[in-house]
């Protein structure tokens, strides 16, 4: 076994009802920003990795996707005099637990989906329903403010006064109660950055409101108060919500943000509304609901859905296995992964078997293994779970060119670069590789540009400032 360690030096208002959409990369920390981050530089495997239908499972794997479980804050704004909201008693705090905890809550929502009343068999055939999103939410704190400026309407500079580890935690901010011109207090909620979506060339939105993803709601401690049929459309209105933060939008129209009709873009979900071909047509717009029922103009030949971000989602809440791609690959690349605690990992590592160039951050969840006659290069930031490791068999190359490779969990530490030989070795020397170099007339330590046979001695080179840390 050869390891060469190579290090050269460095070269010469937020918005009620999604009033708009938003989606954002991740940019961690300061660190990341002076890493060659490209995004989509011509040889980057990114268009890959951004793509949702690359994290799509079916119904017969997706146990083996690992429980990422968001951190939640609860604030509740009260008037001045302690009115208005939700009070900090026994029973009340019980029942905001309730919403993520309690029977039909949040969690439930998530890990019991509803079985689709409708589905794209032309696309997914029989593996249209995925039972568990494999995504949860831990309730780290619940707060009560008293301002009765921000009773109704928060100000930016009050959200960022109160919310709590805003950049590790999400925080929910639920306002008082207040009818509409009817006199009716119609539940409601809104998220100030929404998606997590990839536009047309495959790169993505780099757009945002604020720094952290927030949740605003109101009325819902008078539907507490009035019964629990309006209890469970709380629990419907916040999973909706969070469904948002999570990077999904409408599946209907008219509406501020919803999802692409357009078969050519690159987040467009097949799997909800067809690929647009003769046999599958495309039949955006499917959803006219009203309310909780379903109501289809006269003449539409459409028919709704209980999917959670469609307009009936007081019907349920279903997912589509696109959707969930999506979702999870948001958890590796984009700003609401930040929020996940655990550092758990999958059972299935992430497996390079070509040349790979990784110029984007990324949040790993399992081990990564380099293949042999594979090289991965990373230039940007890659976060490595608790217990994982970076496997470089024998033949394959591991570049660090000016990039970061460090723990994706708060004092946790991952297990480090793990090289591996044979016993007796039967490959070539280090010697016999530059002798008979790929190209030719490559320098005897160029071993950037050298190609390795599958049974020649592992190398993992870092050039640039590249760092590794635990």
């Amino acid at each position: 076994m050869l390891l060469l360690l190579l290090t050269v030096p460095k070269p010469n208002d937020y918005l009620w009802a999604q009033e708009g959409c938003y989606g954002v990369a991740e940019d961690e920390n300061a660190a990341a920003k002076s890493l060659n981050c490209a995004n989509n530089s011509p040889n980057s495997t990114s268009p890959k990795y951004y793509l949702h239908q690359y994290y799509t499972t079916t119904p017969d794997n997706y146990e083996n996707v690992p429980i990422r479980t968001i951190r939640l804050n609860i604030h509740i704004i009260r008037r001045g005099d302690l009115s208005g909201n939700f009070q900090d008693t026994p029973a009340d705090l019980a029942f905001l637990t309730s919403i993520i905890d309690g029977t039909e809550g949040i969690n439930e929502r998530f890990q019991a989906l509803s079985i689709p009343t409708r589905t794209q068999p032309c696309v997914c055939g029989t593996e249209c329903y995925i039972p568990d999103s494999r995504i949860r939410f831990a309730l780290k704190g619940i707060y009560f403010h008293e301002s009765d400026d921000n009773y109704i309407n928060g100000s930016l500079d009050f959200y960022a006064n109160n919310s709590v580890n805003p950049d590790k935690e999400l925080n929910i901010f639920i306002h008082g109660n207040q009818p509409d011109a009817s006199g009716v207090f119609n539940i409601g909620a809104g998220t100030n950055i929404l998606g997590g979506t990839i536009d047309n060339n495959g790169t993505v939105d780099q757009q945002a409101l604020s720094a952290n993803i927030r949740i605003y709601a109101k009325n819902y401690s008078h539907a507490y108060l009035n019964g629990t049929i309006n209890t469970v459309s709380i629990c419907h209105n916040l999973a909706h919500e969070l469904g948002h933060a999570l990077g999904l939008l409408h599946t209907y129209e008219p509406t501020c943000c919803h999802e692409s009709n357009n078969p050519i873009t690159k987040d467009f979900l097949t799997d909800v509304f067809g690929t647009g071909s003769s046999g599958c047509p495309n039949d955006a717009w499917h959803q006219f609901e009203g309310g909780i029922g379903c109501t289809i103009p006269v003449g539409e030949p459409h028919s709704c859905s209980n999917n959670l971000v469609g307009q009936s989602w007081q019907g349920g809440h279903y997912l589509s296995p696109q959707q969930l791609g999506r979702i999870h690959r948001n958890m590796h690349l984009m700003r609401i992964r930040r929020y996940v605690e655990d550092c758990n990992q999958s059972s299935i590592p992430w497996e390079i078997a070509q040349n790979e160039l990784w110029d984007f951050d990324i949040r790993m969840f399992e081990d990564i293994i380099v293949k042999p006659g594979a090289t991965l290069t990373i230039t940007c930031a890659v976060r490595m779970p608790r217990d994982a490791r970076i496997v470089v068999e024998r033949g394959a190359k591991l570049i660090v060119d000016g990039g970061l490779i460090t723990n994706a969990c708060e004092n946790e530490r991952w297990q480090g670069i793990e090289v591996w030989g044979n016993t007796t070795p039967t490959g070539r020397s280090h010697q016999q590789i530059f002798n008979n170099a790929e190209p030719d007339l490559l320098a005897a330590t160029d071993y950037v540009n050298v190609s390795l046979l599958p049974d020649d001695p592992v190398m993992v080179v870092l050039i640039n400032e590249a760092k590794i840390e635990n």
